[in-house]
């Protein structure tokens, strides 16, 4: 996925790509792993919070010294996997 221009300041274009990589390799497994995704929107949003929830626990164990940045950036890209899933389950399907 080619970097939007907006975002030129903010990451090096390998950064781009390695962000994007990983975030679509974690996509790949989740739906091997889960195939079926919920068609409740509620239900879908709450598996996309949750990972959320781990992010912020993965950040408050860091702050208190008990975790890694490691561990923030993974929980970050299951986050990010789970907002692709939830805003492609919400597009039309095609026929």
């Amino acid at each position: 996925m080619r970097k939007p221009e907006q975002f030129k300041h903010i990451t090096t274009d390998d950064q781009w790509d390695k962000i994007n990589g990983q975030i679509l390799r974690e996509l790949n497994a989740a739906e091997r792993q889960f195939p079926d995704w919920p068609i409740e929107i509620d239900r879908g949003v709450a598996i996309m919070m949750e990972e959320a929830g781990e992010t912020q626990k993965a950040a408050i164990d860091y702050s208190y010294g008990r975790g890694t940045k490691g561990e923030i950036k993974t929980e970050l890209i299951q986050t990010a996997a789970m907002c692709i899933r939830m805003l492609s389950a919400m597009e039309p399907k095609a026929n």
